[in-house]
């Protein structure tokens, strides 16, 4: 059976298909796309590329915003500094009161334009827990 990595990643996720497990990563960080890829920024065409030179079966997203850092921007390659280190600097996180959802819904589109015919799925998160925050 000839299947492409979006149709692998629903039908083992649905139980209908056996055998090797897709490899789907929550997001791949834009600086090592680009280092990869010899470039300075990235976009969505570029993460698709990386994703199919790399095996993935899909391309993430990951819709959170880093709680608990600083976010740098090089374009579109973003960098982080870490504001909790510790304990004691959990009086810098910043819980958001609103998320911007259109902003999400243009990337999900940008990101499915990208995609097009590649056969990737597109492996979409969104943060319930506070674990990326301490590991940032």
């Amino acid at each position: 059976m000839d299947i492409n990595s979006r149709e692998s990643v629903l039908g083992t996720l649905e139980g209908r298909i056996q055998g090797r497990v897709p490899w789907v990563e929550i997001e791949t960080r834009d600086e090592l796309i680009a280092k990869s890829l010899g470039k300075n920024e990235v976009d969505w065409s570029d993460r698709v590329r990386y994703a199919c030179e790399t095996g993935l079966d899909a391309v993430g997203i990951a819709h959170w915003d880093r709680f608990g850092c600083d976010v740098i921007s090089k374009g579109e390659v973003l960098g982080f500094i870490p504001r909790i280190k510790d304990r004691t600097d959990m009086s810098q996180f910043r819980m958001p009161d609103k998320i911007d959802e259109e902003k999400l819904i243009e990337n999900v589109r940008r990101a499915n334009e990208a995609i097009g015919s590649s056969g990737l799925a597109l492996f979409v998160s969104h943060l319930l827990c506070l674990d990326p925050v301490i590991m940032d």
